[in-house]
């Protein structure tokens, strides 16, 4: 399932960047975009964060895991 996502999630910027060096207005957006303050990091980077805070949320559930008991409320939602 997330395997799945980060294969689609690759697919989907290398067509970005075909489509920015093909289409100049979608270049000039792109651009823009990069250029407004709430855009710190490069488009693509700035993509990627949904993913990196999944893996994130990942870690953290299995850190809640190790110090659960299995007899703990929230235990099978972190499972």
């Amino acid at each position: 399932e997330f395997t799945g996502y980060l294969q689609k999630h690759d697919e989907v910027l290398t067509e970005l960047e075909k489509a920015t060096k093909r289409v100049k207005k979608l270049e000039t957006v792109y651009k823009e975009f990069e250029l407004q303050k709430v855009c710190y990091l490069p488009l693509n980077t700035f993509l990627l964060k949904p993913i990196q805070r999944l893996m994130h949320y990942k870690l953290i559930l299995e850190r809640l895991c190790k110090h659960y008991a299995p007899q703990h409320r929230d235990y099978d939602d972190c499972k």
